[in-house]
């Protein structure tokens, strides 16, 4: 049986990232994960007018859906459904994948979550 290796338990943990929240455009940003690990797959988050809001990290004692997800390991791209016409989601979610590839937080490139 091979032997499993074990996190040294008399060295500091990792720093936990302080990833930034990037605000691309209006109604669009991204969020890199906020985990030790430090990288995480994509995940697409569409939000209400009323949920958005870059500057805001919690709402009645919670963290924001974009914190949360964030807090869980994935890199999140959120998307304002007020910024975003029917015609312009087919190039929204395309902007979406293009941020994804330039992040190198986010990993693995080829599969991306959508919550909406």
């Amino acid at each position: 049986m091979g032997s499993m290796p074990y996190a040294d338990i008399t060295q500091a943990p990792a720093p936990l990232p302080s990833a930034k929240l990037q605000i691309l455009k209006p109604g669009l940003s991204l969020q890199p994960p906020l985990t030790r690990l430090g990288s995480g797959p994509g995940l697409i988050l569409l939000t209400t007018p009323e949920i958005y809001d870059e500057k805001v990290t919690q709402r009645d004692d919670a963290p924001t859906a974009v914190l949360k997800w964030a807090e869980e390991g994935y890199t999140v791209f959120q998307i304002s459904a007020e910024a975003v016409g029917p015609s312009e989601i087919e190039t929204v979610l395309d902007e979406a994948l293009g941020a994804f590839d330039q992040c190198d937080a986010c990993q693995p490139k080829d599969k991306v979550g959508l919550v909406c």
